[in-house]
């Protein structure tokens, strides 16, 4: 399940893209990147805590050093990477220099729409059949 306050950034990108509002969707779409990244760095934190291997100062406030962090540990499938840096990027562009146009803005979409998909969606879903199929098993074996 994607957490509220990403799933109240996601939809507002979305109506500013509606809207024909690229730059303002791409800076809202990298926005979605920031707060699922540190969403999983806390989620991350909480299970770790008596690891050595702890993100550094950059890792825990940049971006692009907590992507990288974070696909380390496997929080963000290493297979993501280059959609995850794309989305922050495009992102830059639109909140740095204003220079998101339609095309960029739809990858935006795109790319956070299977971001958040990965992260939260199909991991939340394998969960709940796994919850089915052992409900299922317990009530055979009785």
């Amino acid at each position: 399940m994607i957490p509220t306050n990403i799933k109240n950034i996601f939809d507002e990108a979305t109506k500013c893209l509606a809207m024909s509002c690229f730059v303002a969707s791409g800076s809202m779409f990298r926005l979605c990147l920031d707060l699922v990244t540190k969403d999983l760095l806390e989620k991350w934190l909480e299970e770790n805590q008596t690891s050595e291997q702890q993100p550094n100062k950059e890792q825990r406030n940049k971006l692009a050093n907590r992507i990288d962090f974070l696909i380390d540990q496997d929080k963000i499938p290493k297979r993501l990477k280059d959609l995850a840096h794309c989305i922050r990027h495009d992102g830059n562009d639109s909140a740095h220099d204003g220079t998101t146009g339609e095309d960029e803005a739809l990858d935006c979409l795109d790319f956070t729409e299977a971001l958040l998909t990965e992260t939260y969606t199909l991991p939340a879903q394998i969960n709940e059949a796994s919850r089915r199929r052992l409900e299922r098993r317990a009530k055979s074996s009785n």
